[in-house]
């Protein structure tokens, strides 16, 4: 099926969404652009893989990609760790992480 993607409803489709935004409020889409650069990623992946199976067998493919699950395949620790906890929503191991003190990194001389 072709059907037009966009980010905002790959990334809630896919569920990257539901990994951010904040306890309390709705899930938010990361401004990183996930769904389209992380599609393009995998097709690159197998637009070559097809083409080392033409370069070995003389026969070509066709390659397709889904946005959504190129988004959902960046979700597939997440995933994994709600299965193997049995457990929804909010996972201890991903609290928030309180931002240390970066110095020099951030100092205006940089």
């Amino acid at each position: 099926m072709n059907v037009k993607a966009y980010e905002n409803v790959a990334q809630a489709a896919g569920g990257a969404a539901s990994t951010t935004g904040f306890w309390d409020g709705p899930p938010l889409v990361s401004a990183a652009a996930l769904g389209d650069s992380n599609t393009g990623m995998h097709l690159l992946i197998g637009l070559l893989a097809a083409l080392l199976h033409r370069e070995k067998t003389g026969r070509g493919q066709r390659v397709t990609m889904s946005m959504q699950d190129a988004v959902l395949n960046l979700c597939r620790v997440k995933l994994r760790d709600q299965q193997r906890l049995d457990k929804l929503g909010y996972l201890e191991e991903y609290r928030s992480i309180r931002m240390a003190h970066f110095g020099d990194a951030v100092s205006p001389r940089w």
